[in-house]
């Protein structure tokens, strides 16, 4: 019998790589955020448990975009490294496109959402959906200097880890 399979790359690879350094870098850097401050690590599981009580659907659907983007962007960003891409535009690829995602599904998710506990009557009316104008423009500036930042940070080196791992 004649298998009829074409054999194409399986770039799960990446996607993988992406997801587990993604999130080492992500805890990593929200372990070393308070010491900056001088503050515990209690504190900053104290305010991680206080914004998904706060805000439940907002927290699960960033949770669910970083994951989802760090494994797809993953999986791109394999693939361009298998096309020759240079290491430095690879990670700009990859960082600018999760950090994208992550903004604007923040930004929607307030928008949609909002905060639970605000009422019409209430001085603080909930300031996203209020200012939404104000709030797409803070998440583009977000989008710009977070995705500046990760491109020579933690997008290069994941970037890094997947283009190693191909040489192997």
């Amino acid at each position: 019998m004649i298998n009829n399979t074409i054999n194409k790359p399986k770039y799960h690879k990446g996607g993988m790589i992406a997801l587990k350094y993604g999130v080492l870098c992500f805890v990593v850097f929200m372990a070393i955020l308070p010491l900056l401050k001088s503050e515990s690590l209690i504190y900053l599981f104290f305010m991680i448990f206080l914004f998904f009580a706060t805000f439940p659907i907002n927290a699960i659907l960033m949770t669910l975009a970083f994951i989802g983007g760090l494994y797809y962007f993953g999986t791109i960003a394999e693939k361009d490294l298998r096309k020759k891409a240079n290491l430095l535009n690879a990670s700009s690829s990859f960082s600018f496109s999760v950090d994208i995602l992550i903004w604007f599904v923040a930004y929607l998710s307030f928008l949609l959402f909002g905060h639970p506990d605000f009422s019409a009557d209430q001085l603080e009316i909930n300031y996203v959906r209020e200012h939404y104008f104000i709030a797409l423009i803070v998440t583009l500036l977000s989008i710009l200097v977070t995705g500046v930042l990760t491109t020579f940070t933690f997008g290069l080196l994941i970037v890094y880890r997947i283009k190693a791992n191909l040489k192997e």
